[in-house]
């Protein structure tokens, strides 16, 4: 799943019901969070260029609320080095 499409999939959905209903064993969550995290920098990075400026920590606070982490540590440490 892109992360275009994943952006597709939660359009106008509630933001505190889950996007799936059930999670298959073989689904590789961490490579979907982690395109997950990478499309939010390139979208920062849009931002960036068109004058829209944000403190790193927020752009990684926004990311780890969106996971369902809430803690910018563990974004940093799981996705942060990835991550352009």
């Amino acid at each position: 799943m892109t992360y275009l499409r994943f952006k597709e999939v939660i359009d106008g959905r509630d933001p505190e019901q889950p996007v799936f209903d059930h999670i298959h064993k073989a689904m590789d969550v961490h490579a979907y969070r982690y395109e997950y995290s990478v499309g939010q920098d390139e979208e920062d990075e849009k931002d960036r260029q068109n004058g829209v400026q944000r403190p790193v920590k927020d752009k990684l606070q926004r990311v780890s609320w969106d996971m369902g982490h809430n803690r910018v540590v563990v974004i940093f440490r799981s996705y942060g080095g990835r991550r352009r």
